[in-house]
């Protein structure tokens, strides 16, 4: 008797999507989803206080993490224990099932950080310095990439290991364009190489066998992917969109990929995207009613007859501005750069408006010497 045996190929794996709403009240600030895909961690803002909050993907509960108030950008250890954060002008960590913060040294800003199977973590401390390196245990920092002054370099930011351990890369802001990017560093190495000229951090995600995978970045608003080869530690063809409903944020990372090739970030949804209401009260605290419909607005400004309300209003990562006529309960968009538009003012006159627009904003900071215009 003869037996015959055909390999049967493993079913192809459905993709599984969900929404994740922060806590109640709240804006996201910042977030990272855990090397295993188990947990999310969410830096929430409540008014001026922030802290983290964490969600198991299996449950629809989200917990603080006590000890973490003002925390801000954090990443996750590769066995998924503990998370890296910022706060206080110190670099931190907490382990995910409880216990006290523990210091491992002083970071000015919160310009994202990755950890290393051997314990090593590479962060960016503030702007105006390279990217630093210190024990996961905590210590002394050191230099972990090369900086160049006289290049105009303004802050090397969001490192993200490589699947290696030892190499890793990060985003360089400089004045000068062509040298602008994110780039390929090792610990081995300070020197660096520039992969791409995008002005947003880039992130690994893996694919399905050894030697491929590929780098995600945003570009003009879209979240894409192009294909990068781990081992060679090159791109590898054209690159294509991910979703349609990415919602970027002017030089922070709003996407985030496991080692498992889970991936979240943070989207608009269509009829729902406005997370801010105005509304006229009187001095007593009555409510009197509202202007113009439920928006993303960021700054505003009356006008000097009270009919009118300059706004800088935030939709699918670009910042805009827009007039609210508060009457006729009509809105104006006045602006529609690429750019940023912020901060409206009125002439004493009511006829004019003055903004800045920010032509690039690492950080969610306004550059040096910021252009002023205006328009009627």
């Amino acid at each position: 008797m003869l037996l015959h045996f055909r390999e049967t190929p493993p079913p192809k794996p459905v993709p599984i999507r969900f929404t994740v709403a922060p806590p109640e009240n709240t804006t996201v600030d910042s977030f990272s989803l855990s090397p295993d895909s188990r947990y999310l961690a969410i830096a929430a803002a409540a008014g001026p206080r922030r802290s983290l909050w964490l969600r198991a993907i299996d449950t629809v509960d989200l917990r603080p993490l006590a000890g973490t108030e003002d925390a801000s950008n954090p990443f996750w250890s590769p066995d998924s224990r503990f998370l890296g954060f910022f706060a206080g002008g110190k670099l931190k960590k907490v382990a995910v099932q409880g216990g006290p913060p523990q210091t491992l040294c002083d970071a000015a800003s919160n310009l994202g950080g990755t950890w290393n199977q051997d314990g090593v973590v590479v962060f960016a401390p503030q702007q105006g310095s390279p990217l630093f390196r210190v024990a996961a245990a905590g210590g002394v920092p050191v230099p972990a990439t090369k900086w160049e002054a006289s290049g105009g370099a303004i802050a090397h930011a969001h490192p993200t290991f490589l699947p290696s351990g030892h190499h890793f890369l990060f985003l360089a802001y400089t004045a000068a364009p062509e040298k602008r990017g994110i780039y390929l560093a090792s610990l081995d190495s300070p020197e660096v190489r520039r992969l791409l000229g995008e002005q947003s951090p880039g992130v690994y995600a893996p694919g399905p066998s050894h030697g491929s995978g590929h780098l995600l970045f945003v570009r003009e608003g879209t979240l894409v992917a192009q294909p990068f080869d781990p081992v060679r530690l090159e791109l590898a063809g054209d690159l294509f969109p991910v979703s349609e409903q990415f919602q970027a944020i002017g030089g922070r990372r709003a996407f985030s990929v496991s080692a498992t090739g889970a991936m979240a970030f943070l989207s608009w949804m269509e009829g729902s995207a406005g997370r801010t209401e105005l509304v006229w009260f009187d001095r007593g605290g009555k409510r009197l009613g509202v202007v113009g419909e439920p928006g993303d607005y960021r700054q505003l400004a009356l006008s000097p007859d009270e009919k009118q309300v300059a706004v800088s209003r935030q939709d699918r990562g670009n910042q805009d501005i827009w007039v609210l006529e508060i009457t006729r309960q009509a809105a104006s968009r006045l602006t529609s750069d690429p750019a940023l538009d912020v901060f409206p003012t009125w002439s004493p006159e009511g006829d004019r408006l003055a903004f800045q627009r920010v032509e690039w904003a690492p950080f969610g900071k306004p550059p040096p010497e910021p252009a002023r215009k205006s328009c009627c």
